[in-house]
């Protein structure tokens, strides 16, 4: 990302590797295994086929449509998949996150310094987030707006003009309708750094404007949302560990060696550095987003609260110093721990097709349009370390199949569960309370049981085994003769 402009070919060349390097883990593989990717697929599905009459969605399922904070790339996928397949559809959104954060950094850093774009290349490191692996697709495509969004109303500041504010206008409200924590941070920063450079009130008026239709939204629904969870603090010494959060992915040695390296990256930057200039607005900026972090519960009406601010704090963290002559000669030194952090990532991603691929034969044992029960039980651990747990949502698109646990929270979700099916609760991690048997034969025509084999006699007495794959057993709630388990070959 830091090739001398007087080199324009080369440089073209290394931004179309880097680009290939980003794209390679999700175009080589059929099933990118992130944990909730494949039930937003299956909802944005459910909602293009409400009612075709090829599936029984409508009977099931519904869709209750109003400004909520979360619908960019829902309607980016529903949109696609009238022109490609939805698996494509999905790739080509998951591409379009992962490309956006580093184009955004860049831009961002531009408009903080024109000339400091490259410092963007360090933003490489985490495009592939545990945010990303856990397939928050609204919430990773939000950082990449957030500072889109900062990075013009850093342009408005310089050369105020009514259309720049009109499109910052647009890009804050669309900010909006992707994450409610990309808005939020995006309102904060500006204020911030509103106060600290001392901008005029006026212009401090304006620029706060631009969040209004937001806000308006949001208020529609302030009735509609609530903290089902609770609040929960960590100890700070856990705060303190867990500030590697944007950096973590399937490699601990890895991870740990990033984390070196970057500590040794800084030291060279800020040690005996006679081009380091601190830009103290900035400097604040990350010292308050520092301090909200710290202060945040690890759980507010979700998981992980606090640390998602982290990824947001990573980028501005690159805008707080200039650096001079170093910054550009460690440009390298980021390529190659990209480099080696995304063949980890590509890795991965090769590596758990042959499961996932025996996961998929499931849905062929089944008719169309059944009711199928998921229970899915995980060990702890990372979720960017479970495909499994959502993995039947692709039953949804293949096959039709009439599940209870698409995403369907009031506050955030389109789809609505229409049927009074029986849901047991705890699906993808631990089963406390044994589910009732008698409602799960009334209520469902199969079942898809992943690492559940302490469910195995209770399943056999209400069903047959047709389907077994390593963990996953998949049983039909009917008796019929001749039934066979069908076991895959893989």
């Amino acid at each position: 990302m830091a090739v001398n402009s007087r080199h324009p070919l080369w440089r073209a060349l290394l931004l179309a590797l880097v680009v290939v390097v980003l794209l390679a883990p999700i175009w080589l593989v059929r099933f990118p295994p992130l944990l909730d990717y494949p039930n937003h697929l299956a909802s944005t599905f459910v909602l293009n086929n409400l009612r075709s009459t090829d599936f029984l969605f409508h009977a099931y399922y519904g869709a209750d449509w109003r400004p909520y904070p979360n619908l960019t790339s829902e309607i980016l996928l529903m949109i696609l998949q009238h022109v490609l397949p939805v698996r494509i559809a999905g790739q080509v959104v998951l591409s379009l996150s992962v490309l956006a954060l580093p184009c955004a950094a860049w831009f961002f850093l531009e408009q903080v310094s024109p000339g400091e774009g490259h410092l963007a290349a360090w933003s490489l490191l985490i495009v592939f987030n545990p945010f990303l692996l856990m397939g928050f697709l609204n919430y990773d495509l939000s950082i990449a707006l957030c500072f889109l969004a900062v990075g013009l109303w850093l342009r408005y500041l310089k050369e105020p003009a009514a259309g720049r504010w009109w499109g910052l206008l647009a890009v804050v409200t669309l900010l909006y309708f992707t994450h409610l924590g990309g808005f939020v941070v995006a309102g904060f920063v500006m204020f911030v750094y509103g106060l600290l450079s001392r901008l005029p009130l006026k212009m401090l008026l304006k620029s706060w404007a631009v969040f209004l239709p937001g806000v308006a939204f949001l208020l529609t629904l302030v009735s509609r949302g609530a903290n089902e969870g609770g609040s929960q603090w960590l100890p700070f010494a856990q705060k303190i560990r867990n500030l590697a959060t944007p950096l973590l992915g399937y490699s601990f040695r890895t991870d740990l060696i990033t984390c070196i390296l970057l500590a040794g990256v800084v030291a060279i930057l800020v040690a005996g550095n006679r081009e380091l200039r601190w830009r103290m607005p900035w400097l604040g900026v990350a010292a308050a987003l520092l301090a909200v972090y710290l202060l945040l519960p690890e759980a507010y009406a979700s998981t992980q609260t606090d640390t998602r601010l982290l990824p947001f704090l990573f980028i501005v963290g690159l805008a707080v110093a200039q650096v001079g002559h170093r910054g550009k000669l460690l440009i390298p030194v980021a390529l190659l721990i990209f480099g080696v952090r995304m063949a980890v990532v590509t890795r991965y991603f090769l590596a758990e097709q042959p499961r996932m691929a025996g996961w998929a034969e499931s849905f062929a044992v089944t008719p169309r349009n059944v009711r199928v029960l998921p229970l899915v039980e995980g060990p702890d651990g990372p979720g960017m370390e479970k495909p499994y747990s959502h993995f039947w949502a692709y039953g949804i698109i293949q096959r039709g199949w009439l599940v209870p646990y698409l995403f369907s929270r009031k506050d955030i979700h389109v789809v609505r569960i229409r049927a009074q099916a029986y849901t047991p609760q705890g699906m993808g991690y631990t089963y406390r309370k044994t589910p009732d048997w008698a409602h799960v034969e009334q209520d469902y025509d199969y079942v898809w049981a992943y690492n559940v084999p302490e469910f195995s006699a209770e399943l056999s007495a209400i069903g047959v085994p047709i389907y077994h794959f390593e963990k996953l057993v998949v049983y039909r709630l009917s008796r019929q003769p001749g039934n066979r388990v069908r076991k895959s070959n893989r």
